[in-house]
This record gives structure tokens, C-alpha cells and sequence, in this order.
């Protein structure tokens, strides 16, 4: 498994479990060192609590973590006093330390039962670990250091019992700007004030923590408790949601409770929680109306009271006042806990006056009598009681004798309703006795026939799994896998390889010994690569006999296959014992292969095994013992390269009766044995004797008679035979072919195979003539030519005679040949062989089913594009067509299907044989369509079904359609298909359940006469996000509901908050508002609208339109359709002239009219003047045309606006400004900064176009001007008008532009850049002293390109590279050395290095920094592809480093080297090892001195190092130094560089023409058999005559490639 899927398993065990399983097997044996969370808590500490010795706790603990090898994280560290030591806190301090530098994101340090002594002191290095996401502390005590500036990712901080100083207190966790979650309650009862005791929190501190979500407080810890400070700080906390407040040890004054009460608006408040507050006093109980009132968007609300023994105080508050200004609508869960009836009984009445209808109340009380209060749990050592009670009198007697618990159990099945088991009681008749024991244990009269309270009992049952009949345990069944019968895990185990099946031990505690019930035993070379990488000698003959002895059942098949690697001493020895072994477990197939050295001695065991079926020897000796009768049952026999003693060959395989295969062979292998020389060979006649064989296998240089009568005559023998294979190696054929063939007739034998023949012998292929002449029943040939070219004999039999002989092979279907040389022999085989197979052309060149060889996704389109019935019935074609419908994923039940069950003549079971169909489906649906016009047997509950199983198959499109008078009720189960992209539902109804939220993959929703409240059809449009597709209407049918009567209309500002919506097709009557201008406003708010359907059907509209027109400018708004619209109607007519005229880029136009008429009331003056603002109209379709005055009048209006917009309808006026932002940003991108920003004066539509720049170029072009600009301030407002993301940014200043730009701009513009995601930055200054970079730069985090000219920088301790940068140019960048490497080798994913200066730079780094870069740690950018060096800057200078160097790149492309004051030492290697990488492809060598004989050895070195380099550049140095020889021979050089076979392009430039030049040249051109081109750049200092003499030495060269190309410049 994945290392993440092993460490998420290991996480969830306890550590103990977890290191245990390194004793599973040797891979997992350090499994758990991949642990990323730590628990050491008290069931980790049990495990010493026996030892005998005292444990080192801490050191064990220091070794786990030391182990660990990957990232933690989580760390929870739980110890009491029994294991603390004086040296437990300076482990504590090192491991903090660790997990520090490691990340980790989850601390918990929790000292147990140490309230009274001493609490765990930390250290300052737990303020490290900046990555904390989640800190627990308790009991705990540390000094913040004055260093620390917060956490900057905590979310979660739980402070118990912690000492700390009030000032640092607040700055603690006010420092953590993203923290969500405070807890600062104590975690024990009692003295835990002792650490609170000089602790007063200040409330402002608290308030500055904007992001609280949950706050627990104890009240006697903070400076103020009164209700108007707590509810001040929470008006500072916008986010909070869940409020916990502890009153123990607080004590409320008076004025504590705020006399006019502000109810916080904020609806992110949910849960309100008061701990210990004494609702007998009546300040507490004002106290706690005035909180809970103050917020009414309260949804859960827990009450914890604390008893007090002094006597009640009077109430400030007035019930009735509170009752009345308090409004808790959003209330459904109520909590009471430990109160008694008289303090419970006020507060629950206010509460539930404010919101009667509290859906969840649950009340806790304690069962002790009026006179005593329930104090939390007993003390350890004092127990509690329960007793079964099942009707009030027994209830009433428990109550009196203050019983605890009273238990209502299911044994009332037996002791009251007198069943035999538990099993037939129902939920029902328990909720009678619980009831009943309610009542009963009711002392003080309480109500506890609330049917809330037994609605929540009801709930409480069914979650405990109280089951109702006997038969719902059927259906759920927990451990299918482990419940499955033995006889299919053995089928599975024996699927699986050796190692896999046994590591199924782990899966469980059921599947720990199941691999023992394996059948077949495997232990080849997979098996035995396993022991390989093993430190020690693994005795693995040991481990096979202990596999062998755990197998529980029968062992059927066996496979031993050992090389010398596996080979030990006593292999022989442990065979013997295994093969008596195997005899035993009733083997019925082995197979024994030894590749070693010497043949496998096989004991007289092997003879035991009556029972075999199938046995396969390979390189094995062995002596058949006297008492040997064969073997019964073999019905397969392999024997490749076996020795037997002499004359036992034959007695081996002729006692077994009913053999089937005979495979007397060997397998092709270099240490072949040859045969040929053998004198004990195999009579045909013991052949014969095997009636049953129909498999035959034979080397004809193992037998005696080779002639092909005799083998002829053998196959006679075997009426049997099917198959047989004939090898010729080592064979020798006499001349002698019989003249007479007896053609053999068996219907049995189809197939030949003829082995290593040599076609090219006369001989052999006139025998070959002979044996396939001899089967005219042969279906199947192949031939196998012999490898070695041997020198043709002429062919013996005549063309003419072979033509007739062969005509005989009707029934041949297949003819393979292979290792085919194209002889004269050989075609003329292929050549008589042609006209017998006049009959199988098509065969051999067309596939007889063409169609079910295609692949399953092409067949299951053709599928999905056939009426389902057409689909089935495929089925019918061809065995293999049969279940081929059953990969259809797309099922559509329409009219056409429902209507071939139309004339059966008995009824059909429709709804069954649907359920049947998709059961049948064996891949995803993916569409599902269901459409009745008609009743048909179809049940309710079955579509439940079909709903639920889709659900589980990722249904994407489904459609419901119900045609019939009934709307069709639909089950829950249809919120269940979250892939959903399409829904279409017509005349249906659902309720959509209160957890649901929304499809959020849907983009097409139909909805069609639908039954829906109008709240609920908001809710399940408004939870579809993505939606683009929205069909409100309806169906044209005479059962359709009067829509006008409907007052439950849908308000238009809900559709406008789908902003992806395309398309829209709405019914007016289900609308709100109809109304011209509120349709235009609706389009307005969805600018992705494309196209608008509006059905005008039972719409009455009045004559009240619009005079202001707002167009629509929309550029996606292209078709309006307007259906059953009257135009007859004046009102009507003009409604339309107001929709379409609003939309100026309209394009399509639909209009579908009904049969009323009424007169018309617009003018043609006001409606020409409207619509001739339709430029782009193109398309305009009337339906049902009437030809009224009115429609006569609106299609002569809409010809007038076509005739003036004739042009703009193949051109656009302006085609540019309608493009898309993408493809302009595109434009923009490609233009000067300063042109792009001019495009603004092109027209209206253009002004602001160039502030959507990706990219920002400020270079010479940009402040090349004459005017004196402050082009510091120029760039910024530049900068602060883009509106989208600025991916490059080029800024290249010289010292010119220094006196305007400052590096205090620059700053803030890297600033800027760091927060929109530049990804490409380029800084460059060309001139003067270098530019300073500020830290912000290493904030860019998403840079992927970096090209720094002439700037320095610091790189500050907490850079930790770019991680996504690719490109990295340094250019006379000044860096100390170590901060130099640092900066790069932090890019792991760096893809192009290039670091370069100036030759007058170059000398001043030497100068001022000794200290080179190392190779190494270069090598360690894996993901290199361009590298760029000065040889002068590394450590190493040799050409063997560079060549280690390349090694550790593999994915190195182009290595560019300048050699500028290097200086290589004369010592050369002598032997070179090539880098045979295929990437490499591009070498540059500049400023290198060729006439330097050590530096041009160097140069043959680097250059003959890469024989896949297809571009080399050389560039000379411009000094002119005194020559030096040669160090390497010509001939030593020609043949290194004889493996240049892929250079195709060379360049010389400063060429010299010195003789180490002349010398490189000619060995280039020499051992380059695929150069193209060379160009040589020659010096401007050399004279006419020594070009010439140049020109005339090269065209002396030998040149090894005939398409080279020289040039010379």
C-alpha cells in the first residue's frame, strides 16, 4: 500500500499497536516510523506500570521520536505524578525542540492529577514552533520570552490551569492574529483557583481577537462579570458563534445586571452555555435572562446549575417584562442540567413563552428526593445502583428508596409479554413502559407525558439500534468479506502471489490465519527476490517448511523454480521432505525447475504422489525405483532436459494409462544439452502406446526413427490426437522420402507445428511437403524457420505434383510463419500453399467479427445510440454479443419502450423487469430516462428503488416524466445523487429533507408541474451554485393545475441570485412581479444570460407599460422567445415591443402566438422609434401566425429596422471591442506599455482596456523621454489601476533614472507584486553601483521566473526557497558565498541556472570572496535542465567533475562552461566513463585558450563524455598565448571520439587557426558521421594569407558525414 494510505492506518492505532506490527514482516518492519501523530498517554504509560525494573519513560520516548522519519503532526504528552521525574522536564525541553524544526502543527502537554503539587514547567522552546496550529496546555507553567511575537497560524488554544503573569497572559494569545477557538476553563473541580489567584484578564485584551468563533471563559478570572461587559465584548467579536460562560467561585452583584439590554445583531452567534450559575439566587436568574435575551438568533442553549444552601434573593428583573421583549424564533434545543423542579420550573416557562415551538428539549434531573441536590459524580470508591423497573408501582418503590438508575429493559419481552426471546418486542410497547416508569418516578408531579420528550426517546432508540421485527439484521450484514466461505478465500488467496496472500494476516483478527487455507503454493523467482535485499543469509528452505506446515487443507498445486542465487547446501535434502510431504496432502499438480549448474536429484518421494494430475520436470535427474507402476491419474506430462538411466525413458511415461500431454523437450537456454548425442533413445512404438494422448511434443533427434512414414505412422496410433509439434533441431533427414502417402482422416487433428526446420534443405522441405499433405482435416499450421543461414539445396519435389498433393487442405484456416528468410524454398512453400486457401482469404486479412473486437467504450456509444429494446436484443447476434448490452450507460424507458408490452397477451410486470434490467448493468450510468404517458404497473416504491441504486452507480443525468393525471410522489433517495449535472421532473412532487444542501455538481434543472411550497423552491434553486440551465413551465396537458389560482408565487429576486445562469425559460404567472422592466432587471442581474423563454399562459398583464426603457448591453444576450403571447392584444403587443426593444444585441427572435383577439393600443411612430436601436437582429420566426393588424404591424416595423441594419448584419461596426477581455489582455500584453496605455483614446469602450496588463515592462523604450518625469510615483499609480493579476514584471533602470526611482519605491512595488502572485520578475540596473533588494522579495512565493542584474541582497534566516521557481538568471549579483549557494539549492523544482558577470566583476568576486561553490551542491537540483557556470567559481576544475556533476542531473539539456581565469592542472584521466544520458544534447565552451594544450585535452575530454551531443559551440579566448602540445595521440583521440554518431551542428568562433585548433577540427570532422553544419567565425586579427592557408589545410580534412556544410566567415 501507499506509504500515506499505511501512515493514516498507523495513525489510528494505539502506539504500542502501531510498533508492534514491525513484527509482521520484514517490510513492516520500520512501517511505523512513518507516524505523523504521537499519543503518550495513560494507556500508553500502563505498559510500564508491571515492569519489574523502573523504565526509563523519557528515554524510550526520546528513541520513538528519533525513529520517526517523517513529518509529526501531532504530539500529546499526558503524564501524572507517578510518572514524573526531575529529569522529565529537560526530556520535555529537547523533544519541543524537535518537533519544532519539524513542523509540528498539534502540541498537547497535560500534567494529571497535579493540582496539589507542583505543575509542569516548560520551556521557551515551545514558542518555536511557529507552525502550531492547535495548543493544549495543563497544568502547566513558562515565561514568555520577550522575543516572541505570537503564533501566526494557531487556531485552537486551551489553557487549564496554567500560572502566568496577567500582562503576559494577554499578550500571549492576543499575538495569534488567525486564532478561532479560546478555552481558558479549569479542568478540575476544586483548588484550582490557586493558579487563577493573582490572574485578572482584562476583556479588551480578549476583544482584539477578531476571528473568535468559540470562547469558554471562567467569569472570576476576568475584570469585569457583569452582563453589559460580556456582552460588549462580544459586540468585538463578529465571528462568534459559540459562547461558554463558568460562574464558579463568581459572585454577581446587583449591579452587575445592566438595566437596558441591546440584543446583538450578529448572526453568527449560535450556542449560549452557563456552567455553575446559581439560578435559585434571583440576580443569577436576571442575570441569565438578560444574557439570553440579548441574542435572538440563539439556537442552543445549556443551563448548568450550581445548589446553594442560602436562602433565595429577591428577583430585579420582572418575569413579564423579560417574557416580553425576549424573542428566541430560532431556538430548537434547550438544556437543563442538575436543577431542581423549583428552579426549573420559571426559566423554562419564560423560555418557552418566547418560542413555544423549541423542537429538541431535554431536561436532566437527578432522581434523589426534593431535599437533597444532585453533585456530580461520587467519589471513586462509593458505587451506584440500578434496577429493572417496568410499570409505575415498581417505579414508584425505586424512586422512594432513591435507586439511581431505573432500567427499562427489552427482557420485558419475556417477563411481561411472555415471548421466548427479546427479539419480538416492539419500539412501540417500550415507549409504553418507559411511560409508564416516567410517571411513576414523577415525585414531584412533574409533566413527563410531553410528547417531545418521548419523540427525543424514540430517537435515542433508534440510534441504539432497538430493532422492531426480526428480519432488518438481513439486510446489514458488518464483515461481508470475512463472512464469505472458505472454499472463495482459498479461490481468491490462490489469485494472489505468495507474499500478498499472506500479508492478508493483518487485514484482521478473522483474517489472521486465512492464507493457511491456501491450495496452490507458488515460489518462484517473485518469491525469491524478496530475500535478496536481506542484510543476513536468509535460510529460505526453513521458511518454505514452515509455509508448507501451517497449510490446513489440501495442497494442490505446488511450484518449486530455484536458480543459483536460491540454491543452498542441503536444497536436495529439504526437497525429499517436501515431496513426502506433498504426497501426503494429495498433490495434484507440480512442477520442479532448477536453473543451476548441475542437474536437480529428485528422491524416490516423487513417486509417492499417486495423485497427480499434471507434473513438470525441468534440469532434473532421477531413478525410477522397481516397485514403480506409473502414475494412475497423470493426465500431463513435461520433461525438458531430465536424465534417466538407460532404458527407463520410455518405462516412465508408458505406466501412466490415460496421459493426454506429452512434452518431450527442453527449454531454449545457452547451456543447452545436447541431445544429439544421447544413445538412449526413444522408440516410437512406446509412443504408440498412449491411446489417450491429444497433445504431442517431440525433439526427433531424441527418437528413433525420424523418417516422416514413421511419424505418420505414429500419429495413425493415436486416434486421439489433436495438436503436435515436431522439432528439428539437431535432425538429420535422409534423402529418402516415401513415394506413396496414406492421408490421415482423423477429425481429431488440427493443428501442426513444426520447429526449427531448415527450408532452405531441399530435403527437409520436401518432408515438410510430406507431413502436411498427410492431415486434410488441418485447420491450424505454424513453421518456424531455422536461424542460421546454411546454404540452399536444390528442392526435390515438382511444383505441379505439391499443387495437387495440397489441394487437399480444405479446412485451413491459420498459417503462421516465423523467422521467415524469403528463399526460393520458402516462397515457393507460400506459393502451393495460396490456392488451398482460396477458402480463408477473408480469414487471414479480415477478422470474422470485426464489430466485437472493438474496444468496450466504442461498443457501449453504438449501444447508447440503439432504443434499449434494439439494445437487448444484440444479445442474440454471437456468443460473444450475448451480455454485451449490459455495458450500456445510458437507460431511456420512453413511449417507445412502454409500448412494446402494448399486445402482450398476458399483463407485465414493467416495474420488475426495469429492476432486473439495472441490476443487469455491470459499469456506471451515467443518464437514466423514465417517461409514462400512461398507467402502467409501476408502483411508487419501486422508482424509490431505481432512485436509490442510481444513486449509488454516480447517476449525472436523470429525467422523471409523468404524463398521467396523478403526480408522481418521489422518495428522499433522490437527494442522494450529488454527481447530478442534469434534472429534468415533470409532474412530480417531493419534499426536500432538511439536510440537504444543494447539488452542487447540477448545471441543467427542469422543472415542470411541479407540487412545491414556494420557501422550499427557493431553498433547492438557491443550494444548485453552478446552475446555468433553469426550465420553469409546464407541459401541454388537459390535466394541468389552474396555475392563476396559485398564491404561492415565485419571487424574481431568488432567481437573480443564480449568476451563472445561460439559459431561462420561466412561466409568468408563477411569478411575483411581470412587469416589463422587472423581466429587464432580472436579466440584468445574470450576465452570463444567453437565452430567455417567457410562456405567457394564464398570464393577465395590464395596460400599464413602461414609458423609460433600460437596454441591456450584455454582449452574451443573443435569442428571445416569447410562447403563447396574444398579440391580438394591444396590452400584450406593446409588453412585447418593451422586452424586445430593451435588448439592443438581441440576434434571434421567437414568437408563438395563441387564438384571442383584442384591439391594438401602441402607435407605430413610438414602437419604430424603440426598436430601431436592433442592430445586430438577424433571425426573427412567427408561429401561428393570424396576420392581424397588429402582427401585419409589428412584422412591417421589424422590416424597416432590417432594411437600415442590412450592413450591420454580415459586419460589425465594431468587431474589436467585442471581443472577448482574454484575447484583448492577449493584445495588450504584446504591445509597448506606453502604446497599450494610449489604446484608451480609441473610443469609450476602449478608455479602461489597458488596466486588465498581465504583464509590465518598464525598460529603456519606457523612460526614454526628454522631459524630466517622476517616474517613481508614474509607476506606482500604473501599478495601483491594474485590476486583475500581473504576472511579469520587467523594471531595468540606470543611473540616470536612480534620481527619481528610490529603493524605498522599489520596495513597496515588490510588495505589491508578493501579494497579487507575480510569477515572472525581472530587476536589472545597467549601469553604477548595484541596486539593493528589500526582504519583501523573498515573499514572492509564486514565482516561477527570477532574473536579478547588478542588485545585492540578504537573504534572512527564514527563507526557505521559492518552491515554484523554474528560471534563475544572477548577474553580477553581489552575495557572500555560503548565502549564494543557499539561495539556489532552496529551489527544488529549479529547471534553468545561469549565474554570469562581467569580466571586470568577475575579478572583484574572486577578490573579495575566497570561498567557492561547491559542485555538491549544484548536484543536488535534480531537475536541471540549463546550467550556466564560470569555471573560475567552483570548487573543482577538473574535467572529471564536471562529468560527476552532469551524472547527478539526469535531466540536463544545454551546459554552458566559461573558462575565463581558469587554470586547469596537466593531469588528465585517462579512462573516461560517457554519460549515456539522452537529454544532454548542447555544449558551450566559452573564453577557452585552445592553444593550451592541457585545456584542449580538457575540452576532448568534456566533448567525447557526451556521445548523444547533437550542438557544440566553442568560443577562443582573446589573449594569445604560446601554444603547448598536445597531451593526448592522435590515434588515442580518434578512437574516443568515434561515439560523436549524433553531433549535427559545431560552431567556432575567435577561431585562431593554431594547430591544437586545426588538430580538434580534423577529429570532428573525422568521427562525426551525422554533421551538418560547421561554421567557424575566424579572428579579426589573422591575415588574408593565413585564412587561405586555413581554407586549404580544411578542405584536406577527411570528413566522415557526405551532407556536410562549412562555413567560413
Amino acid at each position: 500500500m501507499p506509504d500515506d494510505v499505511v501512515t493514516n492506518i498507523m495513525d489510528r492505532l494505539p502506539l504500542k499497536d502501531a510498533v508492534r506490527t514491525g513484527i509482521l514482516s520484514r517490510n513492516w518492519r520500520f512501517k511505523w516510523t512513518l507516524l505523523s501523530q504521537l499519543v503518550f498517554d495513560s494507556n500508553f504509560f500502563d505498559c510500564f506500570k508491571d515492569a519489574k525494573d523502573k523504565t526509563d519513560i523519557g528515554r524510550i520516548i526520546s528513541r520513538i521520536l528519533l525513529y520517526i522519519r517523517g513529518a509529526i503532526a501531532k504530539f500529546v504528552l499526558s503524564i501524572d505524578e507517578a510518572c514524573y521525574s526531575v529529569s522529565i522536564e529537560e526530556d520535555i525541553s529537547y523533544w519541543i525542540v524537535l518537533l519544532s524544526r519539524i513542523g509540528i502543527k498539534d502540541i498537547t502537554l497535560e500534567m494529571r492529577n497535579g493540582m496539589f503539587g507542583q505543575p509542569l514547567k516548560l520551556h521557551a522552546h515551545l514558542f518555536s514552533c511557529m507552525e502550531l496550529r492547535r495548543l493544549k496546555l495543563v497544568n502547566c507553567c513558562f515565561d514568555r520570552p520577550a522575543s516572541f511575537h505570537g503564533f501566526p497560524n494557531l487556531l485552537s488554544l486551551e489553557l487549564h490551569n496554567v500560572i502566568l503573569e496577567n500582562k503576559k497572559f494577554v499578550k500571549f494569545f492576543t499575538r495569534c492574529p488567525t486564532l478561532d477557538n479560546l478555552n481558558m476553563s479549569p479542568c478540575y473541580e476544586s483548588s484550582h483557583l490557586i493558579f487563577y489567584s493573582q490572574v485578572k484578564l482584562k476583556l479588551a485584551g480578549i476583544a482584539k481577537l477578531a476571528n473568535l468563533k468559540k470562547l469558554s471563559l471562567l467569569l472570576c478570572v476576568v475584570n469585569k462579570t457583569g452582563s453589559g461587559s460580556i456582552l460588549g465584548l462580544v459586540s468585538f467579536l463578529p465571528k462568534l458563534e459559540e459562547l461558554r460562560l463558568n460562574f464558579l467561585s463568581c459572585k454577581i452583584t446587583e449591579g452587575g445586571v445592566a438595566a437596558k439590554r441591546c440584543p446583538t445583531t450578529f448572526t453568527c452567534l449560535k450556542t449560549l452555555n452557563l456552567t455553575q450559575i446559581d439560578i435559585s439566587n434571583g440576580i443569577g436568574l436576571s442575570y441569565a435572562l438578560q444574557m439570553i435575551s440579548s441574542f435572538p438568533n440563539l439556537q442552543t442553549l445549556e443551563i448548568t446549575s450550581r445548589y446553594r444552601d442560602a436562602a433565595p434573593t429577591h428577583e430585579i428583573c420582572c418575569p413579564d417584562a423579560d417574557c416580553n421583549t425576549m424573542v428566541l424564533s430560532q431556538l430548537h434545543s434547550l438544556v437543563f442540567t442538575d436543577m431542581k423542579p423549583s428552579e426549573f420550573s420559571k426559566p423554562y416557562a419564560l423560555i418557552t413563552k418566547s418560542n413555544p415551538k423549541i423542537p429538541n428539549y431535554v431536561r436532566r434531573m437527578s432522581n434523589m428526593p426534593e431535599d437533597t441536590v444532585y453533585g456530580g459524580p461520587k467519589p471513586q470508591n462509593q458505587a451506584i445502583t440500578m434496577v429493572t423497573a417496568y410499570d409505575y408501582p415498581s417505579a414508584v418503590h425505586l424512586d422512594t428508596a432513591g435507586i439511581d438508575i431505573a432500567l427499562v429493559g427489552d427482557s420485558a419481552s419475556m417477563v411481561v409479554h411472555g415471548h421466548d426471546t427479546t427479539l419480538p418486542i416492539t419500539l412501540e410497547e417500550m415507549l409504553v413502559h418507559c411511560r409508564a416508569v416516567g410517571v411513576g418516578g414523577d415525585v414531584a408531579g412533574h409533566d413527563t407525558t410531553s410528547p417531545a420528550l418521548w419523540r427525543s426517546a424514540g430517537i435515542v432508540a433508534e440510534e441504539t439500534s432497538i430493532r422492531g421485527n426480526q428480519t432488518a439484521p438481513k439486510f446489514e450484514p458488518g464483515d461481508f468479506i470475512s463472512n464469505m466461505p472458505d472454499n472463495v478465500v482459498t479461490d481468491i488467496m490462490d489469485r494472489l502471489p505468495l507474499k500478498d496472500a499472506v500479508r492478508t494476516g493483518i487485514l484482521s483478527r478473522k483474517w489472521k490465519y486465512k492464507w493457511n487455507t491456501l491450495s496452490q503454493l507458488v515460489f518462484d523467482k517473485n518469491f525469491f527476490d524478496c530475500f535478496k535485499d536481506a542484510k543476513g543469509k536468509t535460510d529460505i528452505g526453513r521458511i518454505i517448511s514452515r509455509i508448507l506446515f501451517h497449510i490446513r487443507g489440501a495442497i494442490t498445486k505446488f511450484v518449486l523454480s530455484i536458480d543459483e542465487p536460491c540454491y543452498f547446501v542441503s536444497v536436495e535434502e529439504e526437497i525429499s521432505h517436501w515431496i513426502l510431504f506433498l504426497s501426503r496432502k494429495g498433490i495434484k499438480d507440480l512442477t520442479l525447475e532448477s536453473t543451476i549448474g548441475k542437474a536437480l536429484k529428485l528422491p524416490a518421494h516423487l513417486f509417492c504422489c499417486l495423485e497427480l494430475k499434471r507434473l513438470e520436470l525441468v534440469y532434473c535427474c532421477f531413478d525410477i525405483p522397481a516397485s514403480f507402476h506409473g502414475f494412475p491419474n497423470l493426465l500431463s506430462l513435461d520433461l525438458h532436459r531430465v536424465e534417466f538411466g538407460s532404458g527407463k525413458f520410455a518405462k516412465f511415461f508408458t505406466r501412466c494409462p490415460i496421459l493426454e500431454v506429452l512434452n518431450l523437450g527442453y527449454p531454449y537456454s545457452p547451456r543447452i544439452l545436447l541431445v544429439s548425442n544421447s544413445t538412449d533413445k526413444v522408440k516410437q512404438a512406446e509412443i504408440a502406446k498412449l491411446a489417450n494422448l491429444t497433445k504431442l511434443s517431440l525433439i526427433l533427434c531424441m527418437v528413433d526413427k525420424t523418417s516422416s512414414n514413421s511419424i505418420l505412422e505414429l500419429v495413425g496410433f493415436l486416434p486421439k490426437l489433436q495438436e503436435l509439434h515436431l522439432n528439428f533441431l539437431f535432425c538429420k533427414v535422409s534423402e529418402g522420402v516415401a513415394e506413396k502417402r496414406s492421408p490421415i482422416t482423423s477429425t481429431y487433428f488440427k493443428t501442426l507445428k513444426l520447429s526449427e526446420i531448415d527450408l532452405s534443405n531441399g530435403v527437409k522441405l520436401s518432408y515438410a511437403f510430406q507431413i502436411i499433405s498427410s492431415f486434410p482435416n488441418l485447420q491450424t499450421l505454424e513453421i518456424k524457420s531455422r536461424g542460421q543461414d546454411v546454404a540452399q539445396t536444390p528442392v526435390t519435389c515438382f511444383q505441379e505434383a505439391d499443387y495437387y498433393t495440397m489441394g487437399l487442405l480444405q479446412q485451413l484456416r491459420i498459417v503462421v510463419f516465423t523467422c521467415c528468410k524469403a528463399s526460393k524454398n520458402e516462397v515457393c512453400l507460400i506459393k502451393v500453399m495460396e490456392p488451398t486457401q482460396e477458402t480463408c482469404k477473408a480469414c487471414k486479412f479480415e477478422p470474422e467479427d470485426f464489430i466485437s473486437n472493438m474496444p468496450d467504450n466504442v461498443l457501449t456509444k453504438i449501444m447508447d445510440r440503439l432504443p434499449l429494446k434494439d439494445a437487448v436484443r444484440s444479445s442474440i447476434l454471437s456468443r460473444n454479443w450475448r451480455f454485451k448490452w449490459n455495458m450500456l450507460s445510458q437507460l431511456v424507458f420512453d413511449k417507445n419502450f412502454f409500448d412494446s408490452f402494448k399486445d402482450a397477451k398476458h399483463k407485465t410486470n414493467i416495474g420488475r423487469i426495469i429492476s432486473r434490467l439495472l441490476l443487469h448493468i455491470r459499469g456506471a450510468i451515467t443518464k437514466f430516462v423514465f417517461s409514462i404517458c400512461y398507467p402502467v404497473s409501476v408502483v411508487q416504491e419501486d422508482i424509490s428503488h431505481w432512485i436509490l441504486f442510481l444513486s449509488r452507480k454516480e447517476i449525472k443525468d436523470l429525467t422523471l416524466e409523468n404524463r398521467t393525471s396523478i403526480p408522481l410522489k418521489l422518495s428522499a433517495h433522490l437527494f442522494l445523487c450529488m454527481e447530478l449535472k442534469c434534472l429534468k421532473l415533470v409532474n412530480c412532487c417531493f419534499d426536500p429533507p432538511a439536510s440537504f444542501h444543494g447539488f452542487p455538481n447540477l448545471l441543467s434543472l427542469g422543472l415542470r408541474n411541479m407540487i412545491l411550497e414556494n420557501r422550499k423552491y427557493v431553498k433547492f434553486l438557491s443550494q444548485c451554485p453552478i446552475l446555468e440551465y433553469l426550465d420553469l413551465g409546464y407541459t401541454y396537458c388537459r390535466w394541468i393545475v389552474d396555475l392563476p389560482n396559485n398564491t404561492n408565487n415565485l419571487k424574481l429576486a431568488d432567481i437573480a441570485r443564480l449568476a451563472n445562469l445561460k439559459r431561462l425559460s420561466l412561466l409568468l404567472s408563477m411569478l411575483d412581479k411581470t412587469s416589463s422592466n422587472s423581466i429587464v432587471e432580472l436579466v440584468g442581474c445574470l450576465p452570463k444570460l444567453q437565452r430567455l423563454h417567457l410562456n405567457f399562459r394564464y398570464s393577465k398583464l395590464s395596460d400599464y407599460v413602461a414609458d423609460k426603457r433600460f437596454p441591456i448591453t450584455s454582449t452574451y444576450f443573443k435569442t428571445l422567445k416569447l410562447s403563447n403571447v396574444d398579440l391580438s392584444n394591444g396590452a400584450k403587443l406593446s409588453y412585447a415591443f418593451q422586452m424586445i426593444s430593451s435588448f439592443p444585441n438581441l440576434q434571434t427572435l421567437k414568437i408563438n402566438q395563441n387564438d384571442a383577439k383584442t384591439p391594438g393600443t401602441c402607435s407605430q411612430e413610438a414602437d419604430y422609434n424603440i426598436m430601431g436601436q436592433l442592430q445586430q437582429l438577424q433571425i426573427v420566426v412567427f408561429t401561428c401566425f393570424k396576420a392581424s393588424e397588429n402582427e401585419v404591424f409589428l412584422v412591417k416595423t421589424m422590416e424597416l429596422i432590417q432594411e437600415k441594419s442590412k450592413a450591420s448584419k454580415f459586419e460589425p461596426k465594431d468587431f474589436i471591442s467585442n471581443m472577448p477581455d482574454n484575447v484583448v489582455t492577449n493584445i495588450l500584453d504584446r504591445l509597448r506599455l506606453k502604446e497599450a496605455v494610449r489604446t484608451g483614446i480609441l473610443s469609450r469602450n476602449w478608455r479602461f482596456k489597458w488596466i486588465m496588463l498581465s504583464q509590465l515592462v518598464f525598460d529603456n523604450h519606457f523612460f526614454d523621454t526628454k522631459v524630466e518625469t517622476d517616474f517613481g510615483r508614474v509607476i506606482s499609480r500604473l501599478l495601483f489601476h491594474i485590476r486583475g493579476v500581473i504576472t511579469k514584471f520587467v523594471l531595468s533602470i540606470d543611473e540616470a533614472c536612480c534620481s527619481v526611482i528610490f529603493e524605498e519605491d522599489i520596495s513597496h512595488w515588490i510588495l505589491l507584486l508578493s501579494r497579487i502572485g507575480i510569477q515572472d520578475l525581472t530587476l536589472e540596473k545597467r549601469t553604477g553601483e548595484s541596486l539593493k533588494l528589500p526582504n519583501h522579495l523573498f515573499s514572492c512565493l509564486k514565482l516561477k521566473r527570477l532574473k536579478l542584474v547588478n542588485c545585492r541582497f540578504d537573504p534572512g534566516a527564514s527563507f526557505h526557497g521559492f518552491p515554484n521557481l523554474l528560471s534563475l538568471d544572477l548577474h553580477d549579483v553581489d552575495k557572500e558565498n555560503w548565502k549564494f549557494v543557499k539561495f539556489f539549492t532552496h529551489c527544488l523544482v529549479l529547471e534553468n541556472l545561469r549565474v554570469s558577470y562581467r569580466y571586470g566583476r568577475l575579478l572583484q568576486f574572486m577578490s573579495l570572496f575566497s570561498n567557492k561553490v561547491r559542485l555538491s551542491e549544484i548536484a543536488k537540483l535534480a531537475n536541471l535542465k540549463r546550467l550556466s557556470l564560470f569555471f573560475c567559481m567552483v570548487d573543482k576544475t577538473s574535467s572529471s567533475s564536471i562529468l560527476e556533476l552532469v551524472g547527478f542531473l539526469p535531466k540536463l539539456q544545454e551546459l554552458h562552461l566559461d573558462f575565463m581565469y581558469c587554470q586547469f592542472s596537466e593531469d588528465v584521466a585517462e579512462k573516461r566513463s560517457p554519460i549515456t544520458s539522452t537529454y544532454l544534447k548542447t555544449l558551450k565552451l566559452l573564453e577557452i585558450d585552445l592553444s593550451n594544450g592541457t585545456k584542449l585535452s580538457n575540452a576532448f575530454q568534456l566533448i567525447s563524455s557526451f556521445p548523444n551531443l547533437q550542438t557544440l559551440e566553442i568560443k577562443s579566448s582573446g589573449q594569445n598565448g604560446a601554444q603547448t602540445p598536445v597531451t593526448c595521440s592522435q590515434e588515442a583521440d580518434y578512437n574516443t571520439m568515434g561515439q560523436l554518431q549524433q553531433l549535427r551542428i559545431v560552431v567556432f568562433t575567435c577561431f585562431k587557426a593554431s594547430e591544437n585548433e586545426v588538430f580538434l577540427v580534423k577529429y570532428l570532422l573525422a568521427c562525426s558521421p551525422s554533421l551538418q553544419k560547421i561554421s567557424i567565425h575566424l579572428s579579426p586579427n589573422l591575415t588574408s594569407d593565413e585564412k587561405f592557408m586555413f581554407s586549404s589545410k580544411l578542405l584536406k580534412l577527411h570528413r566522415a558525414s557526405h551532407v556536410l556544410l562549412i562555413d567560413l566567415y
